[in-house]
């Protein structure tokens, strides 16, 4: 194993780099309590309808934060199934996520949906109350503003999540502790896998990290859960206003290259600066065991 403190040097001169951000892409699916809703809303007279199932993937990439405390996302590759009144449709879109705000958490998502290759028709949820949950996301979007005769998707949707996580993580200062988890497929053909993590501290550098064996010592404020010798993801990666972020694995690059590969098994760990939170100075996630296909 290498020795605790070369672990900590090495990390923390890597943290102090003011490095872009990589690509964030993860992976979404919709949960079963998903809806689709057609029918009148008030003041208009008539009945809804509910569709018998909802179902389907997305896509949600990280764009960029604003000045006014909000992270934006891109909602792309959506394929989802409508099975309504006994008739299968495919909807197929793009759009946009916004999740954040000065003093309460607030949410808008924009869709822009195509059934069964039409012409795409817009649906906006506005800007409103949510988002405190998120990765997980709860909303409902509609075409009309829930005014009158409406078409209304109530969406509950989360990252697909691959692994198994181990060895427990310690509150950092925001007063959570910070957990990792990956999303996607870990079937190495398939290209598919992104690290999150979540609860972090926002704005403070950190870097994903992996080895073959694990681990449970004190380290930092928290406790390094991997153990062998350690792989950096870099560059170093910065959480948005909430604490969360995630980086897209490419099995084809260095260090992922060669190593993840099927038949291999690997623990994964986030760790993060964290400068209020003790003397050490840094904190990281729980660990997360993934099995490669």
């Amino acid at each position: 194993m290498i020795p605790r403190s070369s672990i900590s040097l090495s990390i923390l001169a890597l943290s102090s780099l003011a490095a872009p951000a990589a690509a964030q892409s993860v992976s979404y699916g919709l949960e079963p309590e998903s809806a689709y809703v057609e029918g009148c809303y008030p003041p208009c007279l008539c009945p809804l309808v509910f569709a018998d199932s909802l179902s389907g993937t997305f896509v949600l990439s990280f764009e960029g934060a604003t000045p006014d405390n909000y992270d934006h996302y891109a909602v792309t590759e959506l394929d989802w199934t409508l099975t309504f009144g006994g008739q299968v449709t495919s909807i197929t879109g793009t759009g946009h996520y916004q999740v954040g705000g000065q003093v309460a958490v607030m949410q808008r998502l924009e869709l822009d949906l195509s059934f069964d290759g039409a012409a795409p028709a817009h649906f906006d949820s506005g800007l409103v109350p949510g988002g405190a949950g998120f990765p997980r996301i709860e909303i409902a979007v509609s075409e009309n503003g829930m005014v009158c005769f409406d078409r209304v998707f109530e969406l509950v949707a989360e990252p697909r999540l691959v692994g198994s996580s181990y060895c427990a993580s310690a509150p950092n200062s925001t007063g959570l502790a910070a957990t990792i988890a990956a999303t996607g497929s870990a079937v190495v053909a398939e290209d598919d896998f992104a690290l999150i993590a979540q609860h972090a501290v926002p704005g403070q550098f950190g870097i994903f990290f992996f080895g073959a064996q694990s681990a449970q010592t004190p380290f930092g404020e928290g406790t390094l859960c991997v153990g062998g010798t350690l792989l950096r993801f870099l560059p170093p990666l910065q959480p948005g206003s909430n604490g969360a972020l995630s980086r897209a694995i490419d099995f084809d690059a260095p260090p992922a290259a060669g190593r993840l590969v099927p038949g291999s098994g690997w623990n994964f760990q986030f760790w993060y600066r964290d400068p209020a939170g003790g003397p050490a100075g840094f904190n990281l996630t729980d660990g997360l065991h993934v099995d490669f296909l």
